[in-house]
């Protein structure tokens, strides 16, 4: 996959100061709510943690495939989630 193709499937990152990823440009930013849709391809150790359909903060964004850890309902728990496992939570007028 060429770089250009990267970014119009995962998004273009977006750095702060530190070179740490906070958006990826039109998806997602840290701090923002998706919806998990659940496990589409192998297993994460807390899966059983997440609710499909239920709301989750994005709490890091992966440089190098623009997946996204989310928070659990406690601090310590997280899931990685690749772009097919969720989605922008629908806005309400």
């Amino acid at each position: 996959m060429t770089e250009a193709n990267q970014y119009r499937k995962y998004g273009i990152r977006i750095y702060d100061e530190s070179g740490n990823v906070t958006a990826l440009h039109g998806k997602v930013k840290l701090g923002d709510q998706v919806t998990w849709l659940g496990r589409k391809h192998g297993s994460g150790s807390h899966d059983e943690q997440f609710r499909i359909g239920q709301a989750y903060q994005v709490c890091f964004i992966y440089p190098s495939n623009g997946n996204v850890e989310l928070q659990g309902p406690k601090p310590e728990i997280t899931t990685r989630a690749g772009e097919e496992e969720y989605c922008q939570l629908q806005q309400t007028a």
